[in-house]
């Protein structure tokens, strides 16, 4: 690069450019640093360095630029302003360090115009504030966020708890009402509407009990608290008996049944009672919401380890596009609500969840309003190897007569259940506090304990503990109780029952435990 490139490259640099003696007189300046300030260079040769900076600039100079040059030979990105020749500030950033030449110190000098660098600056404040309000903004959110959990957690409970009260509080009067279906069930009458009349109350009693369940049945599975009761149990036994217990609906609604269904045993690892529910509530789905002398269709199949129950009908149908919305809790159709019934829209909710439970899948299909349905669940399968090939020898019941005590609050429930067991031959006694249930027992010599859980005086938690310390082991201590969560199961347990039966009693169950 020749001398005149040089000279070219200096006047003209990116940067005001100047070197001046050791007291501020200007020596050299590029053509850059006049035009920002609107001197000629002759004009700039009159005056000193300090003199083009504002009041505050020169002293600036005086007590800081001066001694830092002296001291460490040089000043590095100072802010400040210099004064253009009419009068107004520029804002710049200078640069500066002391060299000696021919034994005399000058001072060369880069400076540059800072008004981008203050854009550049402001922008960077900005977005630091922006940020920090951001930050704030998410913390605020975040503490939103644990508060709405908070009170959602707190929500929960108390629906699970509320859900857990209007069970026991509606299976307390469904006790009494299942004890007199079933004692004039046992009567000897002729009349027909006597039989007529006890078999409505028995399907609505029934119907209570089974709505009460899927009330609790759903809470447990939206909070994760089901434990199944898992075992080797056929499937094609568990259709057939299902299809049973769901035909009386099927047949009340005229509707007409075909059943594909193999002889040959299926086995899988399962809980027998929430795979029933499963396949009762699909039939009776299909019975409510076909019209009146319909067709339903059951076919179970096996194919490559899994088991295919499939359920479909000539009913009400669904549009594609609702088919995720029939799986979700509390939900019912539009078209679907005069079909209802009063039902609550749990049933498929439920179904949906003991199925995948149990590792299945379940699927919907419809071509259309009044099109049909069919639903589709698989469920994996064991080889029959795996499975014990001695069954379980059912336990015989005895007739002998026991001696029962019964200890309820509620005169209803215990004096029908009272008579229930005396027409079966049993010699029952009943007491309606704990207290007097305590007392009773002391002489009584009974063999089996019916003890509620909530009477007004004492907890049956607590009477049971009682009344284990002078009790002999042979005495069936058992809890009767509309409180029927896993937690209060486990509770009974730990306070000396040894059964625990959930309001309105399953008289099956009950006559089987004392025998």
């Amino acid at each position: 690069m020749n001398e005149l490139d040089c000279d070219s490259l200096y006047d003209n640099a990116p940067c005001g450019m100047l070197v001046t003696t050791s007291d501020g007189k200007i020596e050299v300046a590029n053509a850059t640093f006049c035009s920002w300030l609107g001197y000629s260079f002759p004009q700039l040769q009159l005056k000193k360095f300090q003199e083009l900076l504002t009041v505050g600039g020169r002293v600036f100079h005086q007590t800081h630029w001066v001694p830092l040059l002296q001291l460490q030979g040089s000043v590095s990105e100072v802010q400040m302003e210099m004064l253009h020749s009419d009068g107004s500030r520029i804002p710049v950033l200078i640069n500066a360090i002391r060299r000696v030449r021919d034994n005399c110190p000058y001072d060369e000098i880069a400076i540059f115009v800072a008004t981008d660098r203050k854009k550049y600056e402001k922008e960077i404040i900005l977005s630091r504030r922006q940020a920090e309000q951001s930050l704030q903004q998410l913390a605020s959110a975040k503490e939103q966020l644990q508060q709405l959990n908070e009170q959602l957690s707190i929500a929960d409970r108390r629906k699970d708890e509320f859900l857990a009260t209007l069970a026991h509080e509606l299976r307390n009067p469904l006790a009494p009402m299942r004890n007199v279906v079933e004692v004039m069930g046992s009567l000897d009458t002729d009349h027909g509407v006597t039989q007529w009349a006890t078999k409505i109350l028995s399907r609505q009693v029934q119907q209570m009990t089974h709505l009460l369940d899927d009330l609790m049945d759903i809470s447990r599975i939206s909070n994760g608290r089901v434990e199944l009761r898992k075992a080797y149990i056929d499937l094609v036994d568990l259709v057939n008996s299902s299809v049973e217990m769901a035909r009386p609906q099927i047949e009340a609604r005229g509707h007409s049944l075909q059943l594909e269904i193999p002889n040959n045993p299926v086995y899988s690892l399962a809980d027998e009672t929430r795979l029933t529910q499963v396949i009762i509530n699909l039939l009776n789905n299909s019975a409510k919401y076909t019209p009146l002398n319909g067709h339903i269709h059951l076919r179970f199949s096996v194919n490559d380890k899994v088991a295919t129950l499939c359920v479909s009908d000539n009913g009400i149908g669904f549009e594609p596009d609702e088919i995720n919305a029939l799986f979700n809790i509390f939900t019912q159709l539009e078209n679907g609500v005069d079909y209802a019934e009063g039902g609550l829209g749990i049933g498929l909710s439920l179904v949906k969840g003991f199925v995948e439970l149990h590792d299945g899948t379940i699927c919907a299909h419809s071509k259309g309003p009044n099109q049909g349905s069919q639903f589709i669940v698989t469920l994996p399968i064991v080889e029959p190897t795996s499975v014990s090939s001695v069954p379980p020898q059912p336990v015989e019941p005895t007739n002998t007569a026991k001696r029962i005590l019964i200890i309820d609050d509620n005169e209803d429930a215990a004096n029908s259940l009272a008579l229930l067991l005396e027409m079966q031959g049993h010699v029952t006694a009943t007491a309606y506090s704990g207290s007097d249930g305590i007392i009773q027992s002391s002489s009584y010599n009974a063999d089996v304990i019916l003890l509620d859980i909530g009477l007004p005086d004492m907890s049956g938690y607590d009477i049971a503990r009682t009344l284990r310390k002078a009790l002999t082991a042979n005495t069936l201590l058992i809890a009767t109780t509309g409180w029927g969560q896993q937690k209060d199961i486990d509770m009974a347990l730990e306070a000396g029952f040894d059964a625990h039966l959930t309001k309105p009693l399953d008289l099956g169950k009950l006559v089987t435990l004392i025998s």
